[in-house]
């Protein structure tokens, strides 16, 4: 075989087979992208907040946070979002595509409540909330969660298994 030949018969179709397949890890990236961006992959974490147990939602990246529980309907009794922080800082919440009232808790390295603001109503947005001290956390659970479960500032959050979800 001469090598055009060899070129032609051969090594052309091996590249083009080589090059489709190198896309195939950027496919399914862009399709992971998409659907962490939307807010479609959930983690969950196991927490305690005084006296009450919560499955909270991780929002651990820049298109979690901002996305938080905007979208949907409800929660339940028993679920949450985390929203944790690279760094400790006045990190605001806004009410963006809610559609119910929630309690927000603002939680410092120490994993003490130094910020609440009880049933924040959906039609509040665009308005952000903020502490008045740094906060590496922040914790959102249906209205009505601080009063029902006796949560003050100074009430201690038990996280389990945190260093899992601490990508920013």
């Amino acid at each position: 075989m001469k090598k055009a030949e060899f070129v032609g018969k051969v090594f052309i179709p091996l590249v083009a087979v080589v090059t489709v397949l190198s896309f195939i890890p950027f496919l399914s990236t862009s399709k992971k992208d998409i659907t962490i961006s939307q807010g479609q992959v959930e983690k969950t974490i196991s927490l305690s907040i005084g006296q009450a147990q919560v499955k909270a939602f991780v929002a651990n990246t820049g298109p979690l946070r901002q996305r938080g529980l905007g979208g949907r309907d409800d929660i339940s009794n028993d679920e949450a979002m985390l929203f944790i922080f690279g760094n400790s800082a006045l990190h605001g919440i806004w009410m963006k595509d809610m559609r119910f009232p929630i309690d927000i808790f603002w939680i410092d390295e120490t994993l003490r409540i130094v910020f609440i603001k009880e049933s924040v109503l959906p039609s509040s947005y665009p308005e952000v909330f903020a502490p008045n001290v740094p906060v590496k956390y922040v914790l959102e659970t249906r209205a009505g969660f601080a009063r029902e479960n006796n949560v003050k500032i100074g009430t201690s959050v038990f996280l389990k298994n945190l260093l899992n979800h601490l990508a920013f």
